[in-house]
């Protein structure tokens, strides 16, 4: 009596599932997950089929013990479409034998939409009134841009005009430049810079009224240096211009005067 009780407890095992309550999650909204605790099946261990990409169910086995000669589950399950389905359809024996003995073990997935709906409702399309002050700030920043680009625009033409204008204006030949570096230290001190001009125009006019163009400038320098005339005023230029604090003022307008007074060739 006691092994027929017992052969007919094994035999109604596989059909026991989820505990106390066989309905436990047996039953799932679209898109929401489920458990399913203590379900017990027969044979070898099972494992979840790889996915289809249109697979109603998402399946996992959360973990698995020995049950006697079977095997007992915990199923971590969704559903992407109501219906009713096996999760047995979607399970495969680890060694590869056949799992069509399983019995059916079905789940229900419900909908949250209304019976005649089976998609969510399109949205209806409004009429945007406005965008905030969005649109205020884009077209105020957009007027500053362009009226920076225009001011920058009207500078860079400006300067070019009177880059121009002082281009026109300035001394074209020796003479003339020479002329003007005389009046520009006449007025005040020169910068350094100027004064490198100054005396560089100076040597070369002394050159050219000597007739020393031809020699190098070492020996050119050495005769300027040698003329009365030429080595006077650039001795005096030298001192004006490289010795710091003179003891006594020197007139400018003395020291350059013999290039100043000649008339240009």
């Amino acid at each position: 009596m006691r092994a027929a009780l017992l052969a007919l407890a094994i035999a109604c095992a596989p059909a026991i599932a989820a505990g106390d309550d066989p309905a436990e999650g047996r039953s799932a909204r679209v898109g929401m997950t489920a458990t399913i605790r203590d379900v017990v099946l027969p044979g070898s261990l099972l494992e979840v089929k790889p996915p289809e990409l249109a697979t109603p169910i998402v399946l996992r086995i959360a973990g698995s013990w020995r049950h006697g000669s079977a095997q007992r589950y915990e199923l971590v399950w969704s559903g992407l479409e109501p219906g009713r389905f096996d999760l047995t359809h979607y399970l495969r024996r680890v060694d590869g034998t056949p799992s069509d003995d399983l019995p059916p073990l079905e789940v229900e997935v419900t909908s949250s939409l209304p019976p005649q709906l089976t998609h969510p409702s399109d949205p209806g399309v409004g009429k945007v009134r406005g965008v905030g002050g969005y649109t205020h700030l884009a077209v105020a920043v957009g007027i500053i841009w362009v009226a920076a680009l225009v001011a920058l625009v009207m500078t860079r033409r400006r300067g070019d005009a009177e880059g121009d204008g002082a281009a026109a204006l300035a001394p074209t030949t020796p003479e003339e430049r020479l002329r003007a570096l005389v009046a520009e230290a006449q007025r005040g001190p020169l910068p350094p810079k100027r004064r490198a001009e100054l005396e560089l125009a100076l040597i070369d006019h002394w050159r050219r009224r000597l007739d020393l163009g031809e020699r190098p400038p070492a020996e050119a320098f050495a005769l300027l240096k040698r003329d009365p005339a030429a080595g006077a005023c650039i001795a005096a230029l030298e001192a004006w211009l490289h010795e710091p604090g003179p003891k006594e003022a020197i007139d400018v307008a003395a020291l350059l005067a013999p290039p100043r007074d000649e008339a240009p060739p």
